[in-house]
């Protein structure tokens, strides 16, 4: 950092254990601000998460909205927050994204596309939610401003499209982009019932599965995972824990 008068700050691990997720996380925060002390840094801007919020209803939210972190990466964003909006030394600018789209977004790209692939379903029959997306370009561009516009006291900022689209109008513009249709599970709360029998069924049958020899297992697991992984807000929610990718492979 020595020389530099701005510092963007938006070091994260989403593939290791949660102890060094958090480490890397609040002490690698620490490790940053204390750089920026000793090498005379004007300026930091950090990446949180509007996860911070956990929203609990619906309607339009701002910066001043409660913050709660129900999980280990929004307590330790929190965390990271609090030690960086707490010191008095160095001017802080926090971002916090909604949901960032766009090339190489594991969560809301890479992986809805994947379950395109799969012919796992995206939305249901009546989905018309705002999606509440911040493209990665207008992300970047406004990182970007936040740099060149140093301020005087430390602020806290949403970052979110302004005209965001549903999750319906987003996903079927992936599936129009790969050419594939666009599931969808019932709006009535079947799913519920039937995601229930069908971890069911793939659980005794994964116990049937795994006494085979490996080289046996690739075809009927894989088809296993597609039922078992119908729940795409579940799934989406475990991609921060499970490796997706090897699940893919």
């Amino acid at each position: 950092m020595r020389g530099a008068e701005s510092v963007v700050h938006c070091a994260v691990d989403v593939n290791s254990s949660t102890s060094v997720r958090e480490q890397v996380t609040v002490q690698g925060t620490r490790n940053v601000l204390d750089a920026a002390r000793r090498h005379g840094v004007r300026h930091i801007v950090f990446l949180s998460t509007a996860a911070v919020h956990s929203w609990g209803r619906a309607g339009r939210w701002d910066e001043d909205a409660a913050v709660r972190g129900v999980d280990a990466y929004s307590r330790s964003k929190l965390e990271a927050e609090s030690l960086l909006l707490g010191n008095k030394d160095v001017p802080v600018t926090v971002i916090r994204p909604t949901c960032v789209y766009g090339p190489f977004s594991r969560t809301w790209t890479v992986t809805p596309v994947s379950f395109l692939r799969l012919g796992i379903p995206l939305v249901s029959d009546s989905d018309a939610s705002r999606a509440n997306l911040i493209y990665i370009d207008n992300l970047v561009d406004l990182v970007l401003a936040a740099r060149d516009h140093r301020p005087d006291a430390s602020r806290v900022y949403l970052a979110n499209d302004e005209n965001p689209a549903d999750w319906e109008t987003l996903y079927s513009a992936y599936a129009r982009t790969v050419d594939l249709p666009l599931g969808r599970f019932p709006a009535d709360g079947s799913w519920r019932r039937v995601f229930q029998e069908e971890l069911s069924v793939s659980w005794s049958n994964g116990k049937v599965l795994f006494s085979h020899l490996a080289s046996d297992l690739r075809a009927p697991l894989l088809q296993g995972l597609k039922l078992c992984h119908r729940h795409v807000p579940l799934l989406q929610r475990c991609d921060r824990f499970v490796p997706m990718g090897l699940l893919r492979r």
